[in-house]
């Protein structure tokens, strides 16, 4: 159980680039990346397999729907958590108001679609994706990784990014095509890695020409 994000938000959204027309399809998780993206219009369908996961991050948009961005951003974890640097970091990201309005303002572009990522995706094309860290977390195969990749991968729009924040399938040449016209990004994963302390994030953009 995520309660707060162990990723850097900045990073994120440095690595992703939302913009307000942008369809994105996100790993729920704690829902604090989600809530990020949220801030710049962006029509944003989340998911996770764990229930528990999506009734927290349900809370957590009722607490910003309700305008109580004091409850949202101080978070009612154990003890050994407050001094945590990654629960201080997200409290530090969300304590502007002015970004929680934003935030709350945008609500509505939020939807949440329980059930496995890999098993169950939404019948859209989406220009983001954010996928965490779920290959890790799922004990998969490189084969099996590799095929579900690709399944999400034929989700994406042409130009569209895909952001995973434990490297994969990382090759020698960042130009290295892997499949349905998948290559790293190498300008957002510089970005992104300069502001994530913790993992070791990568961006594909996909290209067909």
């Amino acid at each position: 159980m995520y309660y707060f994000t162990n990723e850097s938000l900045e990073a994120i959204i440095a690595g992703l680039e939302p913009k307000s027309d942008d369809l994105v399809l996100a790993v729920c998780g704690s829902g604090d990346q989600a809530f990020a993206l949220l801030e710049f219009g962006c029509q944003i369908i989340t998911t996770d397999q764990n229930p528990q996961q999506i009734y927290h991050a349900k809370n957590n948009y009722k607490l910003l729907k309700n305008k109580q961005f004091l409850e949202f951003v101080n978070l009612n974890v154990s003890e050994e958590f407050l001094d945590d640097e990654r629960y201080l970091a997200r409290e530090n990201y969300f304590q502007q108001n002015s970004y929680l309005n934003k935030i709350s303002n945008n609500l509505n572009q939020l939807s949440f679609f329980p059930g496995n990522i890999f098993k169950k995706i939404p019948e859209k094309m989406f220009s983001k994706i954010y996928l965490s860290n779920v290959f890790n977390y799922n004990f998969m195969e490189i084969e099996e990784q590799k095929q579900s990749f690709k399944n999400l991968s034929s989700k994406l729009k042409n130009n569209g990014l895909i952001y995973v924040s434990q490297g994969i399938f990382l090759p020698e040449q960042t130009q290295h095509s892997f499949f349905n016209s998948l290559y790293i990004n190498e300008r957002l994963t510089i970005k992104a890695r300069k502001l994530e302390k913790y993992w070791n994030p990568v961006i594909y953009k996909k290209s067909i020409n």
